[in-house]
């Protein structure tokens, strides 16, 4: 009988529920190495995880013996224990907002997705998680309903003057020395990574 041999690349999306569970920069990094832990532990891997005080990004590598919705469904409850416990947040307990993004990519698409993913603190000086999670689901051609996507903890606050992507994305590898998205050919690129798909202001 042949066995199952399956590698998957997802990049998950996950937003805390209302300003009192903004993650501060005091306790992210702990989070983070939680997240990657408990993961790890579950027998899949995660090649990068990061994002910004309203929602984090993780790319996974998962395997065939889990469901995914299974898997964040537990690192959800999980790490919301964990911050409690820690009482990183005071004003109430911390939770994620109910459900995720998930989008898949091939393997040589992997370093750009991770260079875009350890770049969300640049990225977001520029753009919205809304307007980032919007255009994520239009070009990965996603069909949605406005009443069903995350509450928004942003539109709350003065509106950001929004960037296209492939700026953000440029200035943002600039501050890199290696792997810079400019030298990436057109064929490299995940189709949302091309100047044609990631001009937002059309």
């Amino acid at each position: 009988m042949a066995s199952i041999y399956s590698q998957i690349y997802i990049q998950v999306i996950l937003a805390v529920e209302g300003e009192a569970n903004l993650i501060q920069r005091t306790w992210q990094n702990g989070l983070y190495d939680y997240i990657r832990g408990f993961i790890t532990n579950r027998g899949q891997k995660v090649l990068a995880i990061n994002g910004a005080k309203d929602h984090v990004h993780l790319l996974l590598v998962i395997k065939s013996n889990i469901a995914l919705i299974d898997l964040i469904r537990d690192v959800q409850l999980a790490s919301s224990r964990y911050v409690n416990q820690n009482q990183w947040v005071t004003a109430e307990n911390f939770t994620w907002q109910d459900g995720f993004g998930a989008f898949s990519y091939s393997r040589s698409h992997l370093d750009t997705v991770i260079d875009y993913i350890n770049n969300q603190p640049l990225i977001h000086e520029k753009i919205s998680f809304q307007h980032e999670y919007l255009t994520l689901l239009k070009k990965f051609e996603i069909a949605y309903v406005e009443a069903d996507l995350f509450t928004w903890i942003e539109e709350k606050k003065e509106a950001k003057k929004e960037t296209p992507v492939q700026g953000v994305m440029q200035s943002a590898m600039n501050e890199r020395t290696q792997s810079p998205i400019n030298e990436l050919n057109a064929e490299s690129k995940p189709p949302w990574m091309t100047s044609q798909n990631l001009n937002l202001d059309k």
